[in-house]
């Protein structure tokens, strides 16, 4: 009897926990991509040059997929991260999560 149950609950145990595990993924994914967003929108409105912004974007989040755009006073720094979900890879498509950034561009201060 115990055997039957088991073999009924133990596949939806395995799901859930291949759930709650992509959960967690989304969630740092989304964490690391506004992390690298806002790294580089902050950096890109202070004037950093472009390879420093790329560079700490990187370091932020080396998977993340950051676009700058510039919107009059304002930088907007866009990242998108992929993940598949976990020990599912090739059954279910990714998740793209995607965040973004704004920050006032600053005004050269006289020395």
């Amino acid at each position: 009897m115990v055997t039957a149950e088991l073999a009924v609950a133990l596949p939806a145990l395995v799901l859930a926990t291949l759930v709650a595990v992509t959960a967690v993924q989304v969630l740092c994914a989304q964490l690391k991509a506004l992390d690298a967003a806002d790294v580089a929108a902050r950096l890109s409105a202070r004037g950093e040059q472009p390879a420093v912004v790329t560079a700490a974007a990187a370091a932020a989040c080396p998977v993340a997929q950051v676009h700058l755009e510039s919107d009059g006073d304002a930088v907007v720094a866009e990242a998108a991260v992929a993940v598949a979900p976990a020990g599912l890879h090739g059954l279910l498509p990714t998740f793209v999560v995607r965040e973004r950034a704004v920050y006032a561009r600053e005004s050269a201060s006289p020395p």
